[in-house]
């Protein structure tokens, strides 16, 4: 096939990012680019999780599989060499402005077209390829998130056990910001920290994240952290990602985690169907039969998962209920294992909503 790849920025360039790579992402990353790839690219990895509520501890629990954290420019940069070296034309400096389903085709910033047989839209929450075909914008949307994040020093943090503990173990804060959560992420010599929830329940936002690392970090990194925004599409996934030979992705078709806001794997999965699709429509010398091969898979495949994510997120997230929610974790560590278990592609989500909702029980009956 001949593939072009069209990228705004020039490469290396930064993407504000949690850079949280599960273990299920890990495996479809390798299925396609070798076992090796995540692992050059991981600034560290953990096998284990601490939950907490504001400062107070609530669980801890590991797996045996292993979650990495990577340098997202280094993991990006890595994967566009890898489609390079496969064979795709790579335009850098080539931002796309429109697109048509009736050329196929798209038209970039200086514009020029450029047509082909079949438009992929991978270009994240605030999708031109959405807003031109599906007329919609995730970014607009009741459940678009918004995440702040930055790198800041391990060494800066002043409690010395969260320090200790954060150099190989992730840490998730519950209660800091409404129908969300921060984050101290494991980065090396660093820390990823972020804080993200729903942008609708959380105009301020970035003061949410000042205040956060103001009560973990010593003063002066509080004052100097200058993290960077960007959307996600909290729950408003595409129900018909694909429609003739126009593709949605990844973020693009909305499919981060409505929970976690994880879009990693959602991203890898969905390019794998839509790869799969279109190679099946093109051998049948009909490419507009993609988006109807793709919308079928996606189907079975990821939306059921999504749909009920994001409905067990309303066992989490609401003010009356996080409190029992937190207590749940607390008094049964085996819920934080079984989540983590669900990262790992080893459980679905089904599973964790009703264990939180029997634990709901056994603390009425008891």
């Amino acid at each position: 096939m001949s593939v072009v790849i069209l990228e705004k920025r020039r490469f290396p360039r930064s993407k504000p990012c949690g850079g949280l790579i599960t273990p299920k992402c890990a495996r479809t990353i390798a299925a396609i680019y070798g076992e090796d790839l995540v692992p050059r690219a991981a600034r560290a990895s953990s096998c284990g999780c601490r939950l907490f509520r504001g400062r107070e501890f609530v669980a801890e629990a590991a797996i045996d599989l292993p979650t990495f954290f990577i340098d997202r420019s280094a993991l990006d940069l890595s994967l566009l060499t890898a489609a390079r070296d496969a064979g795709c034309v790579v335009r850098e400096d080539s931002q796309v402005v429109d697109a048509d389903m009736a050329g196929p085709g798209v038209r970039l910033f200086s514009g020029e077209e450029i047509c082909g047989s079949v438009i992929v839209g991978a270009d994240g929450a605030n999708s031109v390829v959405s807003r031109a075909i599906w007329h919609t914008s995730r970014g607009q949307q009741k459940n678009t998130g918004l995440g702040f994040v930055a790198d800041l020093p391990l060494a800066e943090i002043q409690n010395a056990e969260l320090r200790t503990a954060c150099e190989t173990t992730p840490h998730i804060f519950f209660g800091v910001v409404p129908w969300g959560y921060a984050w101290i992420f494991p980065n090396g010599g660093t820390v990823n920290v972020g804080v993200g929830g729903l942008l609708r329940k959380n105009p301020a936002m970035m003061q949410c994240f000042r205040t956060f690392v103001a009560t973990h970090f010593a003063p002066e990194t509080a004052r100097n952290a200058i993290p960077k925004g960007h959307l996600v599409p909290y729950g408003s996934f595409e129900t018909m990602p694909g429609k003739a030979n126009a593709l949605l992705v990844g973020d693009a078709a909305g499919l981060a985690d409505p929970i976690t806001g994880e879009g990693l794997g959602s991203a890898f999965q969905s390019a794998g169907l839509a790869a799969e699709a279109i190679g099946a429509a093109i051998t049948e010398s009909n490419p507009a039969r993609a988006g109807q091969v793709y919308s079928s898979a996606m189907a079975k495949a990821m939306l059921p998962d999504l749909r009920v994510s994001l409905a067990a997120r309303l066992l989490l997230f609401p003010r009356p209920l996080l409190p029992l929610a937190m207590r749940a974790l607390r008094r049964d560590p085996s819920l934080v294992r079984e989540f983590l278990r669900i990262l790992s592609g080893e459980r679905r989500h089904g599973g964790f909503g009703r264990a939180l909702i029997a634990s709901f029980f056994r603390r009425r009956r008891a």
